[in-house]
């Protein structure tokens, strides 16, 4: 850092040491992270165990969390993994949006650093603030109605015994409708899987290979029930090309799977040497 500024190929170096230390055995892709706070720097490597992994961003903001607390103020977040950019995946995202919402975000592109906002990569975040009511503008679409209708009866099945939240999800394929419920895990407060993991879920298991999804449609009594980033990240495998609807403060807002995940982490890329910034 120079002069209270943040120096982000100095901190793109840091996050390249650390991914040097990463551990992934199952994957091969290593990836660093380091993050600069008000009061000093953190770096974490992702580290792979089984089907169990923990990311480096995820790590860092842990680190730099445990050691100050609630004061934490993050002032930009830089990753370097094994392909030649790599952003956090959907889940580190939530984590960010969670911890550090003002951050700067620093990314290697084309050997360079490039400095993205988080607005950028998580648009339309996710406001689980409780209404006291459903509310849900169909727009008199009969087809939407129908779909919102029965994703408010799988609402009506949720367990959320922390945040008194009640969502549903209606995924329609090519062949059938399929309903999930907000499911949270009692010992953590939660949730475990999301209302649309739970309905995808449902559609896979009835249909394999050859599921095709056209719409995915949540509603209930959260303000801005667009997908996590979590579920952004399983949505981009499972249904890169359905429309996705969901309420934006009492009116559904449809998007796809591509603006609600710009930049998507992925294992596809080239791999790239494990070596410094050009």
């Amino acid at each position: 850092m120079t002069n209270g500024a943040v120096d982000a190929t100095e901190l793109l170096k840091r996050a390249h040491r650390a991914s040097l230390l990463s551990h992934a055995p199952t994957s091969g892709f290593h990836v660093g992270a380091s993050v600069v706070t008000g009061g000093g720097m953190y770096e974490a490597c992702n580290v792979e165990a089984g089907r169990i992994a923990v990311c480096a961003e995820h790590a860092a903001l842990n680190l730099a969390k445990t050691a100050e607390g609630e004061s934490l103020a993050v002032r930009a977040i830089a990753v370097y993994g094994s392909s030649p950019t790599c952003p956090p995946c959907g889940s580190c995202r939530d984590v960010i949006h969670e911890l550090a919402p003002e951050a700067k975000i620093v990314l290697r592109q084309d050997g360079r650093p490039a400095v993205y906002g988080l607005p950028e990569l998580l648009p339309h975040p996710t406001d689980l603030t409780p209404m006291s009511e459903f509310i849900h503008d169909v727009n008199r679409d009969p087809v939407l109605e129908f779909l919102a209708s029965a994703a408010h009866a799988a609402a009506q099945m949720s367990f959320d015994p922390f945040s008194g939240l009640r969502i549903g999800t209606v995924v329609q394929t090519r062949r059938a409708v399929y309903s999930g419920c907000l499911v949270a895990n009692g010992a953590c407060g939660r949730a475990t899987v999301s209302s649309e993991l739970n309905a995808l879920n449902a559609a896979r298991m009835a249909e394999g290979d050859a599921m095709e999804v056209e719409r995915i449609v949540t509603v209930g009594n959260g303000t801005v029930l667009s997908p996590s980033g979590t579920t952004r990240q399983a949505l981009l495998a499972l249904a890169p090309h359905a429309d996705i609807m969901f309420p934006d403060n009492g009116h559904f807002r449809r998007m796809k799977v591509a603006e609600l995940l710009p930049l998507p982490f992925g294992l596809s890329a080239p791999r790239a040497q494990r070596s410094g910034l050009e």
